[in-house]
């Protein structure tokens, strides 16, 4: 069968360019949709990045606030650590005296005791110890044994270093069974920038 079109033919070219101009105008509704599309995708990732962005400033604000605050505490941690290398200064020369005191009497023997205790600026030597020990009558010359055991254990104090018995003699008229030997005893003070412990005293000596 034969189709016989009687249009005329500049009927037939309007048509065929009207179907071109419409599928034209589709074409260009995708492309402007998928324009819009990936315009919104852009707008999106902007949006989010703004939103990050803003975020960290937040953050780093905050931060910033801290650290303004931290920066205090550290000035007056270093104030601090000046004022405490000045008391350290200031201590460095200073006789511990309390545990000095202390460590002595534990030091001294029972038959033992200081008379004088005396201690000068100008030395070496800057401390003198007079005392008094017993030597019973029974036990030859058992009380220079005492003093000598004495002199032992002042050396192993902290803030005393030479110690020199200077003087020792007896004074037989003070008691009776019991013979008395004044004793003196010259040492140099030394300063100790160590925190002193439970432990830091000597134990008494054995009694002769």
């Amino acid at each position: 069968m034969v189709r016989i079109n009687l249009l005329p033919p500049e009927i037939l070219q309007r048509r065929r360019s009207e179907k071109l101009v419409g599928y034209a105008a589709v074409a260009g509704v995708a492309l402007t949709a998928v324009l819009l599309a990936v315009w919104g995708v852009a707008l999106f990732m902007v949006s989010s990045a703004n939103q990050d962005l803003q975020g960290k400033k937040d953050q780093a604000a905050s931060l910033q606030k801290a650290a303004e605050a931290f920066a205090i505490f550290e000035s007056k941690e270093a104030d601090l650590a000046v004022r405490r290398s000045v008391v350290d200064a200031a201590l460095a020369a200073r006789v511990d005296w309390a545990r000095l005191l202390s460590e002595l009497s534990l030091v001294l023997p029972a038959d033992q005791w200081l008379v004088r205790l005396a201690a000068v600026e100008e030395g070496p030597p800057n401390l003198t110890m007079e005392g008094r020990a017993l030597d019973p009558l029974d036990t030859p010359d058992g009380g220079h044994k005492s003093i000598a055991a004495t002199l032992i254990r002042l050396a192993d104090l902290e803030q005393l270093s030479n110690a020199w018995l200077s003087r020792s003699e007896k004074n037989p008229d003070e008691f009776d069974p019991f013979t008395v030997i004044d004793f003196e005893v010259t040492a140099d003070l030394t300063t100790v920038t160590t925190t002193p412990t439970a432990n830091a005293a000597p134990a008494p000596p054995a009694q002769p």
